[in-house]
């Protein structure tokens, strides 16, 4: 029998409308070597691993030191943190004993985003290859030896999502997006540079590359390397940070952009920051100094660190501890005529336009489908500019305004299902000159004695 009823009752269905949510910022992505031994269960290869805690470092990734990248490095990034810990996204391209997969040579079909276009029964098109099947000789006959992990394996391979590109699937199989991407004691190699680009600008994070200390190991071949298209100091990006040189930690020396994506995902958890804030003035924690001396001064332009910073090269200071110095990304260079000058030559000011962005498109899923009409309209406005105001009372951006220009939206297009909205705003860019403008007042003498 149906329950009975003799009134009235409400049933919350739970299905109210959602406001614009910014989009996380501070997941890091780090792809390298697991280690042997140590862990509770053996890493997979090549796929997206959740560090949600310090624990989860020994357990997933195993104990060694060195030789294995990703328990070394990320035992060190803890460092960093004190009660707000990042979530964490590891890639293992193999243990410290070997790669545990094969190179596949085959050449498969792929459609116009890298991804393997499949036959009826899910298997992917293969349309040729360059030598002999390497699954079939690795899988059969007597044991091989696992070959050397590379800095290939690390840099991976786009059609099969291996290696930082493996980042690609992190949504898909732990349902978060890395947005901060290294690859500490690899990024200095051009290749996985290269991938690094190429995943940041899908995935719309940041990627901390270093210049490689031990080649560039002076100021001069830092600087010189910023022209040479063979070197990571050849990448121009907007998505993209330089970082040297290398940090130091009693008689250990580690990549800055391990301390870097700590400190940046560090600073964007901070409430009273946030992702608008440049990590460049930020403490560093854990470290003693640089493994290559670098000058600094706040107001002479020939100290090391302000020709560093004018070539979109980030390093560190020694000021009450030391810290970060410098906010513009790789995309800046005051001494190439292709240099980035536009507002998204800042670290902060890019990432923030990438939130607004991504935040109203998630935000408009739920949108999607829904009949075209003045109420859809008005709806999609006032949350987007609800949403621009709250960015604008936390300072990341001066203002913005989205709007709906009738003249703009063609009977035809709407009818068609398409429709335009704009919008506009503006990042609030960090304070890297402050002038001020001194001048020399006579008529304060004249008031002496009075």
């Amino acid at each position: 029998m149906a329950d009975y009823l003799h009134g009235v009752e409400t049933i919350n269905k739970g299905n109210a409308p959602k406001n614009v949510s910014e989009v996380k910022t501070s997941v890091i992505g780090i792809v390298g070597r697991a280690a042997s031994s140590g862990w509770t269960e053996e890493p997979a290869v090549n796929t997206p691993i959740v560090i949600m805690k310090k624990e989860d470092v020994e357990n997933k990734l195993g104990t060694s030191d060195e030789e294995g990248t990703l328990p070394y490095y990320l035992k060190k990034m803890y460092e960093q943190f004190d009660k707000q810990i990042p979530l964490i996204i590891a890639v293992n391209v193999g243990t410290d004993s070997g790669s545990s997969e094969p190179e596949d040579t085959n050449i498969y079909l792929v459609d116009h985003e890298g991804n393997i276009i499949t036959d009826s029964e899910g298997n992917p098109i293969v349309i040729g290859d360059t030598i002999a099947d390497a699954m079939d000789e690795v899988s059969g006959g007597d044991e091989t030896e696992a070959p050397e992990v590379t800095a290939g394996d690390v840099a991976g391979n786009v059609v099969r999502k291996t290696g930082v590109y493996a980042l690609l699937k992190s949504q898909v199989v732990t349902g978060y997006v890395p947005r901060i991407i290294i690859a500490p004691g690899y990024s200095q190699n051009l290749e996985v540079a290269q991938a690094m680009v190429s995943v940041c600008e899908t995935l719309r994070a940041r990627g901390f590359v270093d210049i490689d200390s031990d080649v560039e190991n002076e100021l001069s071949l830092a600087l010189a390397s910023r022209g040479n298209s063979e070197k990571v100091g050849g990448i121009y990006n907007t998505r993209i940070s330089l970082f040297w040189p290398k940090l130091k930690s009693g008689d250990a020396l580690y990549p800055m952009s391990l301390a870097a994506a700590a400190v940046r995902a560090k600073t964007d958890m901070d409430t009273s920051k946030g992702y608008h804030w440049s990590i460049s003035s930020q403490s560093i924690n854990g470290f003693s100094g640089l493994d290559i001396p670098v000058t600094y001064s706040l107001n002479v332009s020939s100290a090391d660190s302000q020709i560093l910073n004018s070539r979109g090269i980030v390093t560190v200071k020694n000021v009450g501890g030391l810290k970060f110095c410098g906010n513009r990304n790789s995309s800046f260079d005051s001494e190439s005529s292709g240099g980035n000058t536009d507002h998204e030559v800042f670290e902060v000011t890019k990432t923030t336009g990438d939130v607004i962005e991504e935040s109203i498109e998630y935000y408009t899923e739920q949108k999607i489908d829904q009949p075209i009409n003045n109420v859809w309209i008005d709806s999609i406005v006032s949350d987007v500019n609800a949403f621009l105001r709250k960015l604008k009372a936390r300072g990341a951006i001066a203002g913005g305004q989205c709007w709906y220009d009738p003249d703009e939206n063609e009977p035809t297009e709407i009818m068609a299902g398409h429709i335009i909205f704009n919008y506009d705003d503006a990042a609030t860019p960090p304070a890297d000159r402050v002038t001020y403008q001194r001048s020399y007042n006579v008529d304060y003498l004249a008031q002496l004695g009075r």
